[in-house]
């Protein structure tokens, strides 16, 4: 469709309509896995967005291309863009996508191990999407910043903070975040000695991820197996 729509907007001369399907692409080819197909489209949607000063075109190609170079390892490109997506979004009044650039850096800080910036990143990131009543992206960013507090053993706030993210995942019916979520959750119970709960939350974990061929279920799996092996020594 956003082939098809491309094509249009180049027969009619829309660089606004090119902008937005280049964009579109981007996402697409990314998903598929197809990532240098992707980073092509996302250039392009750039340049063309500024040509016609399209900034939610923009600021969400240079995200698209910040997430394709930080899932390659190269964050420090990553967070250059990041930032660029983040200056943009904020410059032109666009809530959302800085809410959503301020998780990303987030992202990029956990990521190169510096907990305490990434958790204030997060915390500016669920603020921004709170004040615009986006509760999904507010699971989205609260999902991560419970898995910084956890990673510095602040088990309550990780508790409270993937608790939150549930509730809302729930709410939304995305049965994929809320599976990610209880193997977080099962995780920081597992960190607490809470064995039971954690089994539990795994097991729920399990009974979402495997049916949607989710490769964080092997993990799970993994968990609850060593659970498993430690009671019955």
């Amino acid at each position: 469709m956003h082939l098809t729509g491309l094509r249009a907007a180049r027969s009619a001369g829309s660089r606004l309509g090119e902008a937005a399907n280049l964009r579109c692409l981007g996402d697409a080819y990314w998903r598929m896995g197809q990532r240098e197909t992707a980073l092509d489209c996302y250039h392009q949607g750039v340049a063309t967005s500024r040509e016609v000063g399209d900034h939610w075109v923009e600021g969400f190609c240079l995200r698209g291309l910040g997430l394709i170079h930080e899932e390659l390892g190269q964050t420090d490109e990553a967070m250059e863009l990041y930032g660029q997506a983040r200056e943009v979004f904020r410059r032109h009044g666009i809530t959302r996508g800085e809410g959503m650039s301020l998780l990303s850096l987030g992202n990029g800080h956990r990521a190169r191990g510096h907990l305490d910036t990434a958790i204030a990143h997060y915390q500016e990131a669920v603020a921004i999407l709170d004040s615009i009543n986006d509760q999904w992206s507010v699971a989205w960013a609260s999902y991560p910043l419970g898995l910084a507090h956890q990673q510095l053993g602040r088990l309550d706030e990780a508790l409270e903070r993937h608790t939150q993210a549930l509730e809302l995942f729930r709410r939304f019916d995305d049965r994929r975040c809320e599976g990610l979520t209880l193997a977080a959750l099962g995780d920081t119970h597992h960190a607490a000695g809470q064995r039971e709960d954690a089994q539990r939350c795994w097991q729920q974990a399990l009974q979402i991820l495997d049916p949607l061929a989710d490769p964080h279920a092997g993990v799970v799996r993994s968990s609850l197996a060593q659970v498993g092996s430690d009671q019955s020594t």
